[in-house]
């Protein structure tokens, strides 16, 4: 059986964080995604500010959305509007199985 779903997760620096919300929310393949803020490590800190430096990380926000294959170059389109020339990381891996353990009764099965 083939399962053509995929997790794509972005990395977004902080600043950037509401427009992408905006821009997932907004589009209707994707049907919700989870948020989490993060610490990025790196060897190159040409980018940090002084504050950064001082700490050795820098704080980004990670998204991770479920969606079809299919549906990935225009979402992909979508965020590099979004990003502007914002160096924007991301990785997709694809996913065998999704779903919930306990999910929550609907209307339709609920009586």
């Amino acid at each position: 059986m083939q399962n053509d779903q995929l997790l794509l997760t972005l990395i977004v620096p902080i600043e950037l964080k509401d427009e992408i919300v905006d821009t997932l929310i907004s589009q209707e393949q994707v049907s919700g995604f989870s948020l989490g803020k993060i610490e990025g490590y790196s060897r190159n800190h040409s980018h940090f500010n002084i504050s950064e430096q001082v700490e050795g990380h820098r704080a980004f926000y990670r998204f991770e959305i479920i969606l079809e294959k299919r549906q990935l170059d225009t979402l992909k389109t979508m965020l590099k509007i979004v990003c502007g020339g914002s160096d924007i990381h991301y990785w997709l891996v694809p996913l065998f199985e999704s779903g919930s353990l306990n999910p929550l009764p609907t209307e339709a099965n609920a009586s």
